[in-house]
């Protein structure tokens, strides 16, 4: 093994040194294995694995799958993948400084030494999820947001701190630097990293992970990496490598060139909807074609963004020119000409000269078939046509749940005369990282916002507008070219750098608002840039939720309603009475070409990275602790240690006898709707805990500030106000029933009675259970609920090894089965044994007084790792016992 690594080596030069790597070609000629055809993607992965054959988790094997995937692909072998260096945002941050706090505690209860424990990885976080849009619409709002930020989250802060000096590889970025993703592409990402091996410098291609699943914004610019959960982030920390299947990879070939007023936006939801219909979850997609040859690093790192919601691992697009001119525009041309250089190398640069690789499917797609579209009112994947946005919204009124819609009855639907109606806007948003990286999109939005104020026309006050860019180069480029002004005079001042409306950090409406919405049972409308439209995401009263480009946000808000008809409807009257249509005002290709040459430099990016790891005055006067563990304070609602190694769990599913039902969910339940997420109710489990404790409302803060307080996120567990528990038929939110004596109560209640009760407790649900990106408290919350197994008909991956993380068994429906076809009512009593021959398939029986139903479930797990998982209780239990063999 190691004289293969050893003959694999090479050196090459550049700007006068000496630089060595590990060539797959030589490796692969060496195994008599031919890759002329391999996917780019494949190639990273199989140099990953051949420079870390000397690790003792990696083998020849798994060397010569990678090489072989033409053979391999439809094997599913698990190949370990140890990424170069990790991203996260503040939310996993301090979870995971808890959790290796926690660690390092219970080492010392052993009288092991403490500061074995630390990331192994460069580990970067980033402060960008907390900030909350309470200001908006004066150029004040962004500091008085930023203060407000830093009032609310002190505790959080100081952990990161503390955090930043006490761990090694623990880099920390403040807040109002930007959101993560935009702060990985522009400055973080240098296209390769480098190693030294004595006094040789090694050179290998960017590979990381991220806890945020957007982390596959990335790809655009050639890096290999896709988001995971922050407890796959945490294993990595601990230095344990992420454990894949092979994957199979799906080429699409993109041809032709986008037509003048459509927009990249229009292109990332098209392609969206075009690989959701294909079918592409779990499997890499890699874009090929004379089409990418149009598309701008920042137009590929948009539709990259989108890989989660076509389901996606990722959607890399492979180094290329384009490539090396964007790292000469954000001010690192000092990296480009190294990894070209080192890319042509090892064939992982892409020109005129390349052949296509082979793939697994292709999907065709002509960027001249696309037209202007939006995606909703609930998914992501949903594309609606821009001429068709009035009868969808139409149609989803009276259409059922199932079906998208909201169930409303034509006369209600007619009744709403007066104040707000149904499809009103009430948020418009140009945010989230997938548009504002674009910097057509948002010059796009600001020369369509000068042409409408310069008409006269104006946004409701009624519309909560807001402009959080994923950049600060964003402010500087709109402000150079006279845009921004404009973009304020709607209402879109920049009120934060930082993941906010997107995330369901969009603050509160006004209060008139929020009572029309409640006592009229309206359905609202949201129109953002933002990647995620899942039903309450945005806000809990706002059920409707369109995505779309920055210049949709801005033209619709002047317009106020989402019934809108591009054909028929003006958006307004101007200052003359004459009424302005959209086509009049929409911005074309050259207008915002010529302003984008003039105003977006490098030096624009130099300027706002020069100081990124400083903060500015409330960010220095926190107080810093100071230990090898942290010193957590016992009237803390923000921060609780965790006690992960005194908790009994079942080492084998064959353990979990005569379980209860403490949710019966149908299908497309998200992460969202699990995880808490967003502002805290006052009514809520976790609302009363935090009164109990003698907080008050206005200081609840949002669950993703507490995530550092399990006894918060326990509380908000399966509580997202538009869960629909099939268990309490009727009603709607976070509630359950305790079957001994069928008492209605919150989850977390019934969850607590049955702990009592010392009985095991199971989640039964439909297809595509897991989605969303609201990760690892959705897995920590449903084990700290005492769920110890899910039986679902499919899962999305990541929710699903998340599951395993926590020692939670995740089971799947076989041979067509689901609880509807086997009438399952929920009020059974569980019970499962394996079956001999076969570790993964597993007997399940369900008793009731009146039937008894039998079926066989498959065990979701999916590598040798995660088995360990299982049998341990977890990932941190597995990781102590690893540091301390």
């Amino acid at each position: 093994m190691m004289e293969l690594k050893q003959q694999s080596k090479f050196s090459f030069r550049c700007n006068d040194k000496e630089y060595h790597g590990y060539s797959i070609t030589k490796a692969a000629n060496a195994l008599d294995i031919d890759i002329s055809r391999l996917p780019f993607s494949i190639r990273i992965l199989a140099e990953n694995v051949l420079r870390n054959l000397d690790a003792s988790f990696t083998t020849i094997d798994d060397l010569k799958t990678v090489l072989g995937w033409v053979e391999h692909q439809h094997h599913h072998k698990e190949i370990p993948f140890m990424p170069t260096r990790i991203v996260m945002h503040d939310l996993a941050g301090v979870v995971a400084l808890v959790d290796f706090s926690a660690i390092r505690s219970e080492a010392i209860k052993r009288d092991f030494e403490p500061r074995k424990v630390n990331p192994l990885v460069r580990t970067d976080v980033v402060v960008d999820h907390s900030v909350q849009v309470n200001h908006v619409r004066t150029n004040q709002s962004l500091s008085q947001n930023v203060e407000r930020e830093i009032q609310m989250n002190q505790e959080r802060y100081s952990l990161l701190k503390w955090g930043a000096q006490e761990f090694n590889n623990f880099h920390l970025i403040p807040p109002g630097k930007g959101i993560i993703h935009q702060i990985n592409l522009e400055y973080l990402a240098k296209g390769i990293c480098f190693s030294t091996d004595g006094d040789k410098t090694i050179v290998c291609p960017d590979s990381l992970i991220g806890t945020d699943s957007h982390t596959t914004m990335i790809n655009g610019a050639g890096v290999f990496g896709w988001g995971v959960g922050g407890i796959e982030g945490e294993s990595v920390m601990l230095g344990q490598p992420y454990v894949i299947r092979l994957p199979k990879v799906i080429g699409v070939n993109l041809t032709g060139s986008i037509t003048d007023t459509v927009t990249t936006t229009d292109v990332a939801l098209y392609i969206t909807n075009r690989l959701r219909q294909h079918g592409v979850v779990n499997c890499y997609v890699e874009f090929f074609g004379e089409g990418i040859e149009q598309l701008s690093v920042y137009d590929r790192t948009t539709i990259a963004n989108m890989a989660p919601e076509y389901g996606a691992t990722m959607g890399y697009f492979p180094i290329d020119e384009k490539t090396m001119e964007y790292y000469h525009q954000t001010n690192r041309g000092e990296y480009a000409e190294l990894t070209a250089a080192y890319m042509a190398q090892q064939c992982l640069f892409r020109d005129g000269s390349t052949i296509t690789p082979q793939y697994s499917d292709v999907v065709k797609i002509n960027l001249c078939d696309i037209e202007s579209i939006l995606s909703g009112p609930k998914r992501p994947q949903d594309k609606v046509r821009l001429k068709d946005l009035k009868r969808n919204f139409t149609d989803a009124l009276t259409a059922p749940a199932v079906r998208q819609g909201y169930g409303i009855e034509k006369a209600h639907r007619q009744d709403q005369v007066e104040g707000l109606n149904h499809g009103d806007i009430v948020i418009a948003a140009i945010t989230s990282c997938t548009n504002t990286s674009n910097p057509d999109l948002l010059i796009g939005a600001g020369i369509l916002a000068k042409k409408l104020v310069e008409r006269g026309l104006r946004v409701n006050q009624n519309i909560k507008t807001s402009f959080t860019p994923g950049s600060r180069v964003v402010h500087d480029y709109l402000s150079n070219a006279g845009l921004l002004p404009y973009l304020e005079r709607l209402g879109f001042n920049i009120v934060a750098y930082g993941c906010a409306t997107c995330a369901g950090n969009s603050g509160d409406l006004n209060h008139e608002i929020e009572h029309q919405i409640k006592s009229q049972d309206l359905i609202v409308t949201a129109v953002t840039s933002a990647n995620r439209n899942f039903e309450g995401r945005v806000h809990p009263l706002v059920k409707s939720h369109y995505i779309m480009s920055p210049l949709l946000v801005v033209a619709l808000s002047v317009f106020g309603k989402i019934q809108f008809d591009k054909e028929t409807d003006s958006l307004g009257n101007d200052k003359h009475d004459q009424p302005v249509y959209l086509e009049e005002v929409w911005p074309t290709r050259d207008e915002i070409a010529q302003i984008k040459s003039e105003h977006l430099h490098s030096s624009l990016f130099e300027k706002a990275y020069q100081d990124i790891f400083s903060g500015f005055k409330e960010w220095d006067s926190l107080p810093v602790k100071h230990g090898q563990v942290y010193s957590f304070s016992k009237q803390s609602t923000y921060l609780k240690s965790p006690d992960y190694f005194d908790t009994e769990v079942s080492s084998d599913v064959s353990q979990i006898h005569n379980a209860r039902v403490l949710l019966k969910l149908g299908d497309s339940i998200t992460t969202d709707h699990i995880s808490p997420v967003g502002a805290i109710d006052e009514h809520s489990a976790a609302g009363q805990y935090l009164l109990s404790n003698h907080v008050s409302k206005k200081e609840f803060n949002t669950y993703g500030a507490r995530r550092g307080n399990h006894e918060v996120m326990v509380r908000g567990t399966f509580a997202n106000l538009r869960l629909k528990n099939l268990l309490v038929p009727g009603k709607e939110g976070g509630y359950s029933v305790y079957h001994p004596t069928n008492e209605i109560d919150t989850v977390h209640s019934t969850a607590q009675r049955y702990a009592k009760d010392n009985t095991p407790l199971i989640v039964i649900a439909g297809k595509e259970y897991g989605t969303g990106s609201c990760r690892d408290w959705a897995a920590k919350g449903t084990a700290l609920l005492g769920i110890q197994a899910i039986i679902a008909e499919s899962f999305e991956r990541i929710h699903r090894s998340n599951l395993v993380a926590m020692g939670v068994y995740p089971l799947s429906f076989i041979n067509g089965d689901s609880a509807q076809s086997l009438g399952i009512v929920g009020d059974e009593h569980f019970s499962f044994t394996a079956i001999e021959g076969n570790e993964r398939l597993i007997r399940v029986t369900a008793k009731s007084a009146i039937h008894d139903i039998q079926f066989t479930a498959q065990l979701c797990v999916e590598t040798k790792l995660e088995s360990q998982y299982l049998s341990n209780g977890g990932l941190i239990q597995t990781a102590f016992k690893n540091i301390y063999k």
